[in-house]
């Protein structure tokens, strides 16, 4: 499957988390952030293959500055209305990808409207 086949990035504006895949750059209408994950884990092949000493001291810091590293109160907030959000889905079967990509189209799973019927 292409990546516009699911249809949110191409209207995504807001920041781009991702592991560097060069697909990605054709989506000039937001900004780009490169996952720290992944850059450890490079930073773990350089060491553990090329024997570089500073691979290895840039992976322990990177692993320092992970955790809990919200920049603001406001990220950080975000940051658990989205997990809250996603755990009530999981918890009412439906997957995180559905649940993403109805957030992002400003929609919402049929488990938030309330029945008016009822």
């Amino acid at each position: 499957m292409h990546v516009d086949e699911v249809g949110i990035l191409p209207h995504f504006t807001g920041v781009l988390c991702h592991d560097h895949w060069k697909p990605y750059y054709q989506y000039t209408q937001c900004q780009h952030a490169l996952c720290n994950a992944h850059h450890i884990r490079e930073l773990e092949r350089a060491w553990e293959q090329d024997g570089m000493q500073w691979a290895k001291d840039m992976q322990t810091l990177l692993k320092e500055k992970i955790p809990g590293c919200f920049r603001s109160r406001q990220g950080a907030e975000m940051f658990c209305l989205l997990r809250s959000y996603l755990s009530t889905c999981r918890k009412q079967y439906v997957s995180a990808s559905l649940a993403l990509e109805l957030l992002f189209k400003n929609q919402l799973p049929d488990i938030f409207i309330s029945n008016e019927a009822e």
